[in-house]
């Protein structure tokens, strides 16, 4: 295949923000109790342990403990308090006893006598901007960004089937604003590549023969089927220009990485990935990781005001 350069001209870009999604929204509200789970967890990474001097629950704490009972005669035992793995009674009554302190206690029928020796707290530290923006996640730099972010961790599962049809009706919405100037050859060459891709002529006979057993098979337009595929490479393109625009150099530098990757002559890789492969491929990704995170993030705004606005 020919190398290709893209010559399609971009004359106005409408930039997709500007497109209202809204009608792919659905209500959307965050379970609180997990919510704060993850809000506490995302901290826990930042903890510290210390030594106290008194026990509280979730403590490591040490015992020393002498009773009739086989179970409660222990010296220096640790205890993660509140778990319930020793004794859940006896690790209630011990919650707020200071350390060096000695106490008896009836656990059930027994009668305990338990000394504190040692406890070990982890620390949390408090959720700062500071923190937060240390965290290495995208987009979260700040508290309110972690909280946005732990609620609409939430929503994804909900969202996947209403963000995959808002993408496409994005997609299509960026192409039809947009002011294009086309190439002809350049649209024919992309069909003809995804028709390399796809069999459509190979599809079109099989659903042919479908359709002599069960009439009721809408038969395959396989003309609409290879202009949708130059359309989508198209589309991305389009979509593409908000970030940047590729040039020679980028699909030099990309054979250039392969080659060396896989220890072949660049003039292999060239062959193997033509510059037409290159830009769809490229812009396709840029769809995917920038679109899509744009649309369920925005998905994600909408569904939990229609929430709040029920509530209210």
């Amino acid at each position: 295949m020919e190398q290709l350069k893209l010559k399609s001209k971009l004359i106005e870009y409408c930039d997709y923000h500007c497109i209202d999604i809204s009608k792919y929204a659905i209500p959307l509200k965050a379970d609180k109790l997990r919510y704060e789970r993850d809000v506490k967890n995302f901290c826990k990474r930042f903890a510290e342990k210390a030594e106290v001097s008194d026990i509280e629950s979730q403590d490591m704490a040490t015992l020393s403990c002498t009773s009739e009972n086989p179970k409660f005669q222990k010296e220096h035992i640790t205890v993660r308090v509140g778990l319930g793995l020793y004794s859940k009674e006896l690790e209630e009554k011990i919650i707020g006893m200071p350390i060096g302190e000695t106490k008896t206690f009836t656990v059930g029928s027994d009668c305990v006598t338990v000394t504190a020796e040692k406890s070990i707290r982890e620390i949390f530290p408090e959720l700062t901007d500071e923190l937060v923006a240390g965290s290495g996640i995208p987009e979260v730099k700040t508290v309110e960004d972690m909280y946005t972010y732990c609620r609409y961790k939430q929503y994804d599962d909900a969202l996947e089937e209403a963000a995959d049809e808002a993408c496409a009706y994005l997609a299509g919405e960026t192409l039809r604003r947009s002011k294009l100037d086309l190439d002809g050859e350049e649209l024919e060459t992309s069909k003809k590549f995804a028709a390399g891709l796809v069999n459509f002529e190979a599809m079109a006979e099989a659903a042919d023969s479908v359709e002599a057993e069960d009439s009721d098979t809408v038969s395959w337009d396989v003309k609409a089927m290879a202009d949708q595929i130059g359309d989508s490479s198209l589309r991305s393109a389009v979509l593409g220009q908000s970030m940047t625009a590729l040039t020679e150099e980028d699909y030099e530098a990309y054979l250039n990485k392969i080659s060396v990757a896989v220890e072949r002559p660049v003039e292999d890789i060239r062959r193997e990935h033509p510059l037409v492969e290159y830009l769809i491929d490229t812009y396709n990704e840029f769809f995917i990781d920038t679109v899509e995170t744009y649309v369920f993030r925005k998905l994600k705004e909408i569904g939990e005001s229609m929430s709040d606005e029920a509530e209210n």
